[in-house]
């Protein structure tokens, strides 16, 4: 069993203020340990998001229409 974070979105206004952060790192807390989850984006700025403030790792792409999708990782620990 692994989990997929699914259409996850903060608001504009809301964004670089932490939120997204602290509300990924209550639900890892639930989560069984030793699992992966992954993540699905286009946007850039989520991408970076993702890398350097939850350490998610790129494993490929997704290609759908009309963008291809980063897919990312995280072990959870």
């Amino acid at each position: 069993l692994n989990y997929n974070l699914n259409l996850l979105a903060v608001g504009k206004k809301f964004q670089s203020k932490g939120l997204g952060s602290y509300f990924l790192r209550k639900i890892f807390k639930n989560f069984e340990k030793s699992k992966y989850i992954t993540v699905e984006t286009i946007d850039e700025k989520a991408t970076k998001f993702y890398q350097k403030k939850l350490n998610f790792k790129i494993i490929g792409k997704k290609l759908r229409f009309p963008k291809n999708l980063k897919v990312l990782y995280k072990k959870i620990t």
